[in-house]
């Protein structure tokens, strides 16, 4: 099974983001992909964000390090499965303050 994290941040924040990601490029394994940051809301996910994508292999040490290193910062971690609304709600996990999603944009 494959995972998404998002890592949403606020634009009066975007120089803590940007830390945060780079601190993400030198911890983790390439094979755990750390995207770019979107600087906008985009589908259901409210504010800015940058994604992480990996395998369940990986996934409770992508948990711990997130625990660790987002204080301050809300994430979303959800499976990726056909059904959207299922994988953003009832199998999704928050970190920090969860938020509310968009879900008539899946």
């Amino acid at each position: 099974m494959q995972y998404h994290a998002h890592i949403f941040f606020d634009l009066d924040h975007e120089q803590a983001a940007i830390r945060l990601r780079e601190q993400l490029l030198h911890i983790f394994p390439e094979r755990i992909f750390v995207g770019r940051l979107l600087c906008r809301a985009v589908g259901p996910l409210p504010k800015p964000m940058f994604q992480l994508e990996y395998e369940n292999v990986d996934a409770i040490y992508v948990q711990q390090v997130l625990t660790q290193k987002c204080l301050g910062f809300s994430v979303l971690i959800h499976p990726i499965l056909e059904n959207e609304i299922l994988a953003h709600t009832v199998y999704a996990t928050w970190l920090g303050t969860p938020l509310e999603l968009r879900l008539d944009q899946l």
